[in-house]
């Protein structure tokens, strides 16, 4: 049976192409790194085994390199730890989405190959995967630009939210620790604080600071509760979490992260059970009446 040769091109991972060439069984694969030449020969029997094989390597290594190939691109102040650890989210995120049709994305693709495999042989040329990729694949590749945008942007939400965490823990820690009991209740629009007898909790000094903070506009609640948490800095927080849907990261979650091993959570407790049951209609803390 005729053997053919065929050229390929790649700027992205040729030594891979290569080297999942040769562990398909395509001897000869051989790679010139610096031009993204590799070089095969194939049967036109093996033409659709040879299509799936450039397909899983467009899916797995040629993708996670395009990605890492963009943030250096677009986002040269991420450092080389950051820019890996980014492109490891985005590529797994991506075949997240694709694991329930993945024998179709695969057949798809190699189809798409072995058609431009065909074409490039009976007329004797090169044929330039990343090109296939940008015209044959374009909108693919616009969703994989896409989820890099999103994943960069969720990473430094991330970070910014870390530092924020890190500076109230700071403040926190100026605060000697005392010996009192607060508990923190969290419903979907308000936050408000008892003390362990279930008095209101409000500090007039740091709702004073807080308005003039805020110059004019509403104070928010949460940034008001934990300025009275961190200044009060109780020995013990017990967090009642009667939300539906809040929005990440949720303020039960802030206090967690800050107060450490000084917060818990109840666990059904029966204030918790009457408040769902009766609604969570309790005053904004700004707006509550003085306690303890």
């Amino acid at each position: 049976m005729p053997v053919n040769k065929l050229e390929l091109r790649s700027q992205i991972a040729p030594a891979a192409l290569s080297r999942g060439l040769v562990e398909a069984g395509f001897v000869g694969a051989l790679a010139e790194t610096d031009s993204g030449r590799v070089t095969t020969w194939f049967e036109l029997a093996d033409t659709l085994r040879l299509a799936q094989t450039i397909a899983c390597f467009l899916l797995q290594d040629w993708l996670f390199a395009f990605i890492e190939q963009r943030l250096q691109a677009l986002y040269g102040f991420l450092d080389d730890e950051e820019r890996e650890y980014v492109a490891l989210l985005t590529f797994h995120a991506l075949r997240k989405e694709r694991d329930a049709t993945r024998d179709h994305v695969v057949d798809s693709v190699a189809e798409m190959v072995r058609s431009a495999l065909l074409d490039a042989s009976e007329r004797n040329l090169p044929l330039s995967i990343d090109a296939l990729v940008r015209f044959r694949l374009r909108t693919s590749l616009q969703s994989v630009e896409q989820a890099v945008t999103t994943m960069v942007d969720q990473f430094l939400s991330d970070r910014e939210y870390e530092e924020f965490v890190a500076m109230l823990r700071y403040m926190l820690d100026q605060q000697p620790a005392r010996e009192q009991e607060l508990h923190v209740f969290c419903a979907d629009e308000r936050v408000w604080i008892c003390d362990a007898e279930g008095t209101l909790v409000r500090d007039d000094e740091v709702s004073t600071a807080a308005a003039a903070a805020s110059e004019g506009h509403e104070v928010n609640g949460e940034d008001l509760a934990m300025s009275i948490l961190i200044t009060r800095s109780p020995c013990k927080i017990v967090i009642h979490d009667i939300t539906y849907a809040a929005p990440w990261p949720s303020f039960s979650e802030t206090v967690e992260r800050v107060f450490l091993e000084r917060a818990e959570r109840c666990r059904d407790c029966s204030t918790c059970s009457r408040l769902l049951a009766a609604g969570t209609d309790r005053p904004h803390l700004a707006d509550a009446p003085e306690g303890n």
